[in-house]
């Protein structure tokens, strides 16, 4: 009688079995959200812009930022009090900060038109001068409920010429820019620090074309630090 009942209960059982793994594998999984990959980079141009005779003959290398252990990788950072940090679920700047940078400064540095030709990642005894840098910051920052975006890096222009390492320095700044963010989430984040990149870029451009008019100028036989000791002492 109870074998019996055993044998009658085993179909039912087995039913009920797989009616809850059918219901769990249909109802229970869930979509994985797509993950949104955002960009800095430069608005397209309209026309190609003028070519003109370059400042000097010489090429220059573009080396790849470095960056801060803290800017590393293609996570969105946002800072909501000092020493804390945490980053956006399901948005990632599609290339490191470090990279993005280095390929809008290179673009614009292009744009320019400064040098006879211009290369990224090339050998650095190639070209004359050389470009190179380290990101610093690449965050949001919220503060009582004010958003900002915050962008700074290191950027260090040199002349191969020279035998001497700071002979070949001309110069070594710190770009820092904030800009409040307009827009919401993500999106906001990212309109923000482009606009922030256009500024920082521009400023590091205007700077290299300071010092190559200078050397030209000068007719560059020698370092800034030897014209400079050349030059007349007045009282």
């Amino acid at each position: 009688m109870r074998k019996n009942f055993f044998r009658a209960a085993i179909p039912a059982v087995m039913a009920v079995t797989v009616l809850l793994v059918i219901s769990g594998c249909a109802g229970g999984r869930t979509a994985t959200p797509e993950i949104a990959g955002y960009v800095l980079e430069q608005p397209e141009l309209g026309v190609s812009p003028s070519r003109g005779t370059p400042l000097t003959q010489d090429t220059v290398a573009v080396l790849r930022f470095t960056a801060a252990h803290h800017c590393r990788g293609n996570a969105m950072i946002y800072r909501s009090a000092p020493f804390r940090s945490a980053a956006y679920h399901y948005h990632r700047w599609k290339d490191s900060p470090a990279d993005m940078v280095t390929e809008y400064v290179a673009s614009t540095l292009l744009d320019a038109h400064m040098f006879k030709a211009l290369f990224v990642d090339y050998a650095y005894e190639k070209s004359r001068y050389c470009l190179e840098g380290r990101l610093i910051d690449c965050h949001e920052e919220i503060d009582h409920g004010s958003r900002k975006a915050v962008l700074r890096f290191t950027a260090t222009f040199l002349d191969t010429l020279p035998k001497s390492v700071p002979e070949r320095v001309l110069f070594q700044n710190t770009y820092s820019r904030e800009k409040i963010i307009a827009g919401d989430g993500p999106a906001g984040l990212v309109e923000a620090m482009n606009e922030v990149m256009a500024a920082l870029a521009q400023q590091l451009v205007e700077d290299i074309r300071v010092v190559l008019k200078d050397e030209t100028t000068q007719g560059r036989s020698a370092c800034p630090d030897e014209r400079t000791a050349a030059e007349p002492e007045t009282d």
